[in-house]
Formats: C-alpha cells, structure tokens, sequence
C-alpha cells in the first residue's frame, strides 16, 4: 500500500488542480484537460455553500 503520511496515494485523485488560467500552458499538454482554473473553483464552491 503507497502510502504519504498516512494518506492513500489515490485519496489524492479526488483533488483538482487548481491553476490560474494564465499559467495553464506552462502544464504538459496532456494534463491541461485536468487543471481547474481559480475561477471555475471558486465557482464550484459556491454551489455547495449558497
């Protein structure tokens, strides 16, 4: 079991990634489906809160 401190390494899949827009090509190509703008985040928190 991969473990980091005491966390399981696929708890950590769950977990956007967060990144201005600005610095999204600064990314390789083939994750910037994955990266989350700060935007869209904070868009997404107050889904949940409001």
């Amino acid at each position: 079991m991969n473990k980091t401190k005491g966390c399981l390494i696929a708890n950590f899949a769950t977990v956007p990634l967060v990144v201005p827009v600005g610095l999204h090509k600064a990314f390789p190509e083939e994750i910037r489906g994955e990266l989350m703008s700060l935007s869209a985040f904070i868009d997404e928190i107050k889904k949940l809160y409001w």
